[in-house]
């Protein structure tokens, strides 16, 4: 089947797309309506990567994207969200409710004033620019929904299909006032860079499902240390699913602290198919070995959108070659282009699902 095959309307579509610095998660929700969880760039035409797709499928994204959902705000989540909102003229935009605190949005008017922060990452300013369309087109100065534990963000009565956030959790959204509050400048004082929050905690986790098939998102919420916060939360609450998803969005590029055996046993269908973006810009590229080797402990259907999660530049000339070497001992590239993993299922879950591979997506179990 080519690329550009866009779905059967009875069809659930989870599409994966990175890195390219970044990943972006592309559904189909039948009856041709679509939602995009998050953004990543194509570097070989400079767009959002799921306007492309769209676009490639015949969809109307004026009209036809449902719900555009941000997980978290770090940089490699939200490049380009901005352009998708202006784009998608009919989706109600979603994020965290973590975020729905007075001390994001005095960060995003520090980026408005600009002399606050020297330097700020793209996460803020994306998000800042998304606030601003929001205001002109609705009159509104926040999201459409705030995601949080058992919210219901999209439903379909006629196809049965339903959007729910698992997370994040009360306790999570909680403590959010607190972790917000250390990003902010001290007053008179100027930052170099808004830095990423850590642990992921305040990303959002989604759930599709029809009425007899299901997919998870895991966005990159981590483990948590408590009961009550991150994945752990998660596979306690009472908005556990009552159906187990055939599919899974790997959380946190398949990092170990963004997994438990729990999710595996209690959230999955075994064995479920595992879709996976690698990130290669940490000291530390993400999956390790060793992960690769647990996550396939638990499913033989494990899959990544590109492999290795790091490239060695290619030089025409050895001598410019031989003075990057000296300087940088572990020099990487990122890929102009991003990896695709497609993985279709009929809302009925009658029939085997289908997925394809493009663009150097591989297997890994």
């Amino acid at each position: 089947m080519k690329q550009s095959d866009p779905p059967k309307l009875d069809e659930l579509e989870l599409s994966l797309f990175g890195p390219g610095f970044g990943e972006c998660v592309v559904v189909h929700l039948g009856a041709g309506k679509w939602m995009i969880v998050d953004s990543c760039l194509d570097r070989t035409i400079k767009r959002p990567v799921a306007l492309r797709y769209l676009e490639q499928l015949g969809a109307n994204v004026a009209t036809d994207v449902s719900r555009i959902v941000v997980t978290h705000w770090h940089d490699d989540h939200i490049q380009g969200v901005a352009a998708i909102v202006r784009e998608a003229r009919e989706a109600k935009f979603v994020c965290s409710g973590a975020l729905q605190k007075e001390e994001f949005f005095v960060l995003l008017n520090a980026v408005r004033e600009g002399g606050k922060l020297v330097g700020h990452s793209s996460g803020t300013s994306e998000f800042s620019e998304i606030l601003d369309i929001l205001n002109d087109r609705f009159g509104r100065k926040s999201p459409h929904h705030w995601a949080s534990e058992g919210t219901v963000l999209f439903e379909e009565a006629d196809t049965g299909v339903e959007v729910r956030s698992l997370s994040p959790s009360a306790e999570t959204i909680a403590h959010a006032t607190t972790t917000l509050a250390n990003l902010l400048p001290k007053h008179g004082s100027l930052i170099r860079r808004v830095p990423e929050s850590s642990p992921n905690d305040l990303s959002v986790v989604l759930r599709i499902r029809a009425p007899k098939v299901s997919l998870l998102l895991g966005g990159d919420l981590e483990t948590g240390v408590s009961p009550h916060r991150g994945w752990r939360a998660v596979v306690t609450s009472s908005a556990h699913p009552d159906l187990k998803s055939i599919g899974f969005k790997v959380s946190h590029h398949g990092s170990h602290n963004g997994d438990l055996p729990d999710i595996w046993t209690q959230l999955l269908h075994s064995p479920p198919f595992a879709l996976l973006t690698p990130y290669g810009r940490g000291r530390k590229p993400l999956p390790a070995p060793g992960d690769v080797s647990r996550m396939a402990a638990n499913t033989r259907n494990l899959f990544s959108t590109a492999w290795p999660p790091t490239l060695k530049p290619k030089f025409r000339d050895k001598g410019v070659k031989r003075t990057v070497d000296e300087v940088l001992s572990n020099a990487r590239t990122t890929r102009a282009k991003p990896g695709h993993l497609r993985l279709r299922v009929p809302l009925s879950g009658g029939s085997n699902p289908s997925l394809e591979l493009f663009d150097g997506a591989t297997r890994l179990a």
